[in-house]
């Protein structure tokens, strides 16, 4: 339901932000949406849940890896309201780590409303990811073998069972209440001609794919890099949001 909410919300900004640049100038409607967006996430990061900064998926794992990793109801309000502001208002990132921390954080919560062994514990938390990953990409059996291949590396009876419930559950709900836009069959049985003649400009294609591909990953390393030098100037200059 956290997941469904998530994808209300990022649609309902989504259809504000299109008609805004329709009504408006494109060039100052989406980057303003933008600005706002990321300047309200930064105030849920910084002054709510700094625990809540980055994608969300090597936060659970140092969680299930015993790391002292905070994971509560806390994390997962400022995930969800986040994860709305950041994809409805236009920012780039994916929907996976959201919902995976997400996931984590409501099945950690549910995991302290009674007394359980540390093991039983992590076996929630790792569900409560793969379900997350599930309706993600609305797929079950992915959710369920990143759980015990990935996050425990443990195919245990009672660890495959937990993940299968909690990920085919999760997908079940996700598709019962949101729809979900399939390719017909037809539409994934055709294949495209490729002629001899094609073959240099495919071999084109992918070497461009490699190049830009390697420009991309030195760049986001690059800002990641000039980022931790910056981090000795405060986020917002001191400023702190009225108290209600």
């Amino acid at each position: 339901m956290a997941a469904v909410i998530l994808k209300a919300g990022v649609e309902y900004l989504g259809l504000m932000r299109v008609e805004a640049a329709r009504i408006y100038r494109a060039g100052l409607a989406l980057p303003l949406f933008g600005l706002i967006g990321g300047l309200l996430c930064g105030l849920l990061v910084d002054r709510i849940a700094p625990e809540a900064a980055g994608s969300g998926i090597p936060q659970v794992k140092a969680a299930l890896n015993r790391v002292r990793m905070v994971l509560n109801l806390r994390i997962a309000l400022v995930m969800l309201l986040g994860g709305m502001l950041a994809f409805g208002c236009g920012l780039f990132m994916g929907r996976e780590g959201p919902t995976v921390q997400l996931g984590a954080a409501l099945a950690a919560s549910v995991s302290h409303l009674r007394k359980h062994t540390i093991a039983y514990r992590r076996q929630l938390i790792a569900a409560g990811t793969g379900a997350g990953l599930a309706v993600a990409f609305n797929a079950t059996i992915a959710g369920v073998v990143f759980v015990f291949e990935e996050l425990l590396k443990d195919v245990s009876s009672s660890t495959i069972i937990i993940a299968t419930v909690a990920c085919a559950r999760a997908a079940l709900v996700i598709n019962l209440t949101a729809h979900y836009s399939h390719l017909p069959t037809a539409e994934l049985a055709i294949v495209s001609d490729i002629h001899l003649v094609d073959i240099p400009f495919v071999a084109l294609l992918g070497v461009c794919c490699a190049v830009l591909g390697s420009v991309f990953n030195a760049s986001a390393i690059g800002a990641m890099n000039c980022y931790q030098q910056m981090k000795k100037i405060p986020a917002f200059c001191g400023w702190q949001p009225p108290v209600c």
